[in-house]
């Protein structure tokens, strides 16, 4: 389970990173750290449905 935890933490956090990045390069404000946390948070769900589908 600890393994877990790590995962779902790595895809937000990469998520976020590379949507803030995204911002910083192109000068668009929070638009892309939005949809970075959203795409993290998706993943997310997404990990934690197919646990529950076992």
């Amino acid at each position: 389970m600890l393994n877990f935890g790590w995962t779902m933490a790595g895809e937000f956090l990469f998520c976020f990173f590379v949507g803030y990045f995204a911002d910083q390069k192109l000068g668009t404000g929070y638009t892309w750290t939005l949809t970075g946390v959203g795409a993290g948070t998706l993943l997310i769900v997404y990990e934690l449905w197919k646990i529950l589908r076992r």
